[in-house]
């Protein structure tokens, strides 16, 4: 069966005109291993592909990945309208347009007499892409807007979804799905050699081993077997440089971001009957330790490998830039959809990890709020 579904992939890859890679834009340092990997082999062996995600923001210790500014944020226009005017009998002098009002105006001025109606068609281009290959997210909404303003294309084309995942909903016409794995990357490996091992490079070994490593902090996750560490050991003999690969992960935080892990494990709070750690930072606590943001998520991934008993760990901020918004931040380590659980704030993520905004005077509000909506969701479980 994985014989047979790998040759698929692969006739489906050497046949597509134009391949969209695509993951969710929390994925994080696994999906983008997996996809930049694959991304490079496509290329690699002469295929037109473009990588998007929606408003994802590669945080600066992975920049040192090959072609992760070739990634996108927002998708390209997918096809075009055409206009077809029959010349044959009225040669065209020249043309021109207009736009007045939000309405275009195309003028044709023929070298003798006139056109008619019977003269001009209209036609739509194809769609710019004809395969998808979604990698580490487990529902095509992940996507957010890649999937939500583009529903046309994921039902019109064919997509590979490539994850690990147990809450997969398995949306793709073709699903490599396997829960054993470790990691996105580790599975994008193994499928990688099926289709072409011999064009794994330094590169691609690269992408696909930091992916490994993010996802399973540097093989200390329970979720690594013997077989994860012999695919770990094929990448290192392709090229890639393990200890360099974790001295930027893990070996070079900047003081700054220290300051701000310290005031946000400084503050965290545990809520033993809901199985949920949380914490606020407020927007004096970026200012103060001069820290954005976007330094969240491996506050989160520091929180994960020390409190291995938290089932939900939600993190509410204020953002400096903007003082009036409250954002949030949850995880879920349980068969329960942090989707479901934060529904009434309009969430955006997979069943197991949403952002939203939080509707609320302060930040104090903002967590009585949340924490109100997360208590009301366990309880009617258990009832």
């Amino acid at each position: 069966m994985a014989f047979a579904v790998n040759q698929q992939i692969q006739d489906l890859i050497a046949k597509s005109r134009h391949t969209l890679i695509t993951f969710r834009s929390n994925g994080g340092g696994d999906a983008l291993g997996a996809a930049l990997g694959l991304y490079l082999l496509i290329k690699k062996k002469g295929g037109r592909v473009d990588i998007v995600s929606d408003g994802v923001r590669i945080p600066p210790a992975l920049h040192f990945l090959p072609s992760y500014a070739d990634i996108k944020t927002e998708l390209p226009p997918l096809q075009k309208f055409i206009i077809k005017v029959d010349i044959t009998r009225t040669k065209l002098e020249s043309l021109s347009y207009d736009v007045k009002d939000d309405t275009l105006s195309i003028f044709l001025t023929p070298k003798v007499g006139m056109f008619s109606r019977e003269q001009i068609a209209t036609a739509a281009s194809g769609l710019k892409y004809d395969l998808i290959i979604a990698i580490d997210t487990p529902d095509r909404e992940a996507l957010g807007n890649v999937f939500s303003n583009n529903t046309d294309l994921f039902y019109k084309t064919p997509v590979v979804n490539i994850d690990h995942h147990a809450s997969n909903e398995h949306y793709g016409q073709i699903n490599v799905v396997d829960m054993s794995a470790s990691s996105t990357a580790e599975i994008a490996v193994r499928l990688m050699e099926e289709l072409d091992g011999a064009a794994i490079d330094k590169d691609i070994a690269t992408a696909l081993l930091t992916g490994m490593i993010a996802n399973t902090k540097s093989f200390k996750t329970a979720h690594v077997t013997p077989s994860t560490l012999q695919t770990a050991s094929r990448l290192m003999k392709l090229g890639a440089d393990r200890d360099g690969i974790v001295e930027r992960l893990y070996r070079s935080k900047s003081l700054a971001t220290l300051k701000l892990w310290g005031v946000a494990l400084g503050c965290l709070q545990h809520e033993q009957s809901l199985g949920l750690l949380w914490l606020a930072l407020g927007a004096e606590d970026f200012v103060q330790t001069q820290t954005t943001p976007e330094q969240l998520p491996d506050i989160i991934d520091e929180i994960l490998m020390n409190a291995p008993e938290a089932r939900m760990i939600l993190l509410l901020y204020q953002d400096p830039h903007i003082l009036t918004r409250y954002q949030a931040i949850l995880r879920i380590f349980t068969g329960a959809d942090a989707r479901l659980i934060a529904k009434q704030f309009n969430p955006q993520g997979s069943a197991h990890a949403v952002s939203f905004a939080v509707p609320a005077a302060n930040l104090l509000d903002a967590v009585k709020t949340v924490k109100k909506g997360i208590t009301n969701f366990v309880r009617q479980k258990i009832e």
